[in-house]
């Protein structure tokens, strides 16, 4: 058994210096800890947009373009916008994330049988 540890040091929107635009950005730090020992069993950050640097080695993902805001007024003009750009990062967190823990995928082609595939009798 395992537990899984998961620290969001950054969520929002962020702009790198006064005259950029704002992009939603969302930081996590997760922690796979062995339950008995509580040996770490796997660490890794995963950074989607803007944040502030990374501690560390992590996994980079960037912004869509379309989710840039010009200023703040532009950020409050449209929360369904707003919302939507915030989602696409905590989206995109989760996605690596649930990668990262379920393994890499086994590449099956038609007419092959992996290791894991049942051939049809």
């Amino acid at each position: 058994d395992a537990i899984l540890d998961v620290h969001v040091p950054s969520l929002g929107f962020f702009a790198k210096g006064a005259v950029d635009p704002y992009m939603p950005g969302c930081h996590i730090r997760v922690r796979l800890v062995d339950a008995k020992t509580g040996a770490i069993l796997m660490q890794k950050q995963i950074i989607h947009g803007r944040v502030a640097p990374a501690s560390g080695p992590a996994i980079i993902q960037r912004t869509d373009p379309a989710n840039f805001f010009e200023n703040r007024d532009a950020l409050n003009a449209d929360f369904a916008r707003t919302t939507a750009a915030l989602r696409q990062a905590i989206d995109g967190v989760l996605a690596a994330l649930e990668e990262l823990l379920s393994g890499p995928k086994p590449k099956v082609f038609p007419g092959e049988i992996s290791e894991t595939a049942t051939p049809a009798t």
